[in-house]
């Protein structure tokens, strides 16, 4: 059986552009140890190898590079779904529209801050709050992510589309609505929440989730660590500067020992967020970005439908990362093996939310 690792080339990324060569390494190897035929394919070369991926196994890795180029992901997936492949791994709404779907669920509704559609320059004041966080409806990396004081003296701090330093002051509202006036229609704004330990330094919870095979369903695996920005910066992505670390290690640096009792809430969320998105096809991995105030309270600030993997390497080391690896190609290949009609090892049931709060 074909199997392919489908990525976007990115300039000045790793070995043929892959922005995580070590996770391709990773899937690739672990498909082989599986007794598949496996290969990496480029999204363009979809378009010449239609007859290659008739019954293959596909994984969707396609994404937005760092700076900003992105594939026609719209016309690739049809291309797929016409040549007969089986995908796994699938975007997600843009940003409001995850919001609008995860406001639906009323345990999860607690811990989304406050936001809206960023249709006019006004909208940013709309919230009632002192700071917001201008953040594209579909971006990654912490591109296009703008945190604004929105009292006089106004604002600008964060990262531009490619990545650049913004740092700008205005003088009045008119400039900062000019200043505005390219993200029109194309971003939210968030509530800016106090994410950061007491000297400054932003940080983050990541929560890796998969669906994973096990005893005849289908179970939620979810890993964890601490992402900490660089002082300065408004994300703390790591192609930001930023680094991953286990909990422990993190509660430890950052005087934060809540973060060693996080782990049944976090669980919880995930599972809720996971039963929020399973329905969508090809769905197996989310990644979710989940802020910690100084209060203790949990907020889920986004979720990524194909989750970078270099902070569960960092954190954790190779053993764990390319076992995760290994797990999902397993997943996968039930799947693909239900749905051709043969009996799969293991069945399609998803667990469902618990009833009680989060945390």
């Amino acid at each position: 059986m074909r199997f392919f690792f489908l990525y976007t080339p990115c300039p000045d990324a790793g070995p043929a552009g892959i922005a995580e060569p070590r996770y391709a390494a990773a899937v690739l190897a672990a498909a082989r140890k599986l007794g598949l035929k496996a290969e990496r394919l480029a999204g363009p070369d979809v378009f010449r190898q239609l007859s290659e991926l008739r019954g293959a196994l596909v994984y969707d890795r396609t994404g937005p590079c760092p700076g900003g180029r992105r594939g026609d992901a719209r016309r690739l997936r049809t291309a797929l779904a016409a040549a007969g492949a089986f995908v796994i791994g699938r975007p997600l709404p843009d940003k409001w529209g995850q919001y609008v779907r995860l406001n639906r669920h009323p345990a999860l509704r607690p811990h989304l801050p406050a936001q809206r559609r960023l249709d006019v320059p006004e909208d940013v004041f709309a919230l009632g709050v002192p700071e917001v966080v201008v953040k594209p409806r579909a971006g990654a990396f912490g591109a296009g992510v703008v945190a604004l004081r929105l009292v006089p003296p106004y604002r600008a701090r964060g990262r531009d589309g490619r990545l650049r330093p913004v740092v700008r002051t205005f003088s009045d509202r008119a400039a900062l609505f000019a200043f505005l006036a390219p993200a029109l229609g194309r971003a939210i704004v968030q509530e800016r929440l106090s994410l950061t330990d007491a000297g400054g330094e932003p940080f983050d919870l990541r929560l890796l989730v998969q669906w994973e095979t096990a005893g005849g369903g289908e179970r939620i695996r979810v890993d964890d660590y601490v992402r900490l920005g660089r002082p300065g910066n408004v994300a703390s992505n790591l192609k930001l500067g930023g680094a991953a670390l286990p909990p422990d290690a993190a509660a430890r640096r950052l005087g934060r020992p809540e973060l060693l009792s996080l782990r049944p809430a976090l669980t919880r969320l995930a599972r809720a967020v996971a039963d929020v998105f399973s329905g969508d096809p090809g769905r197996i991995e989310l990644g979710l970005d989940v802020g910690l105030d100084r209060e203790g309270r949990l907020w889920l600030l986004e979720v990524n439908g194909k989750p970078g993997r270099a902070g569960l390497l960092q954190a954790y080391g190779p053993a764990r990362y390319e076992k995760a690896a290994e797990a999902l190609l397993r997943t996968a290949l039930a799947r693909f093996a239900r749905s051709a009609g043969r009996p799969p090892e293991d069945g399609e049931a998803r667990p469902t939310p618990p009833d009680e709060p989060i945390g």
